[in-house]
């Protein structure tokens, strides 16, 4: 089914959707590389977004639909340590994941680690592009999962990066 639009699936066991990642990264053949949910959408926008992309070493952020009202955020330091950007709206270049995974320790935030670290790396920048990217419904994963690790950790992860 959808052998048509799909290039490529595995489907095997994992520990977890992080790790599902990391397995999907290793199979990238692209530039690029975004991550959606079973139940979130690309909007309209997304095509636009995708000429936006130049630098290799710029980890390109959009907007959503977050509980069906458009964010758009500039991201900063601060805006940073209180909020992770939407793993729906990122663009990340193949090259983050040559040098980076995703930390399985952090059940439900290790995208929110991995935009730390990639924060703090001199080799990458992020950069906010005004387009809307995706929609995500209420009640994925980590809006009824807690993180109690990267809780514990989450004070000496803002001061580290």
């Amino acid at each position: 089914e959808n052998s048509d639009i799909i290039n490529y699936w595995v489907s095997e066991p994992d520990q977890g959707i992080y790790d599902a990642m990391n397995k999907a990264v290793t199979l990238v053949t692209g530039k690029w590389v975004i991550f959606l949910g079973a139940d979130d959408k690309l909007m309209d926008e997304f095509g636009n977004a995708l000429a936006a992309l130049k630098n290799p070493e710029t980890i390109y952020y959009g907007n959503v639909l977050f509980y069906g009202k458009p964010f758009s955020k500039v991201y900063y330091d601060y805006y940073l340590t209180k909020l992770n950007i939407c793993h729906q709206a990122i663009f990340y270049p193949r090259a983050v994941f040559k040098k980076y995974k995703y930390d399985l320790k952090y059940k439900v935030y290790a995208d929110y680690h991995l935009n730390l670290r990639c924060w703090n790396d001199p080799q990458f920048k992020f950069e906010h592009i005004d387009y809307l990217i995706a929609s995500f419904p209420d009640g994925g994963f980590s809006s009824y999962t807690k993180d109690v690790l990267f809780d514990g950790d989450r004070d000496m992860l803002f001061k580290k990066y």
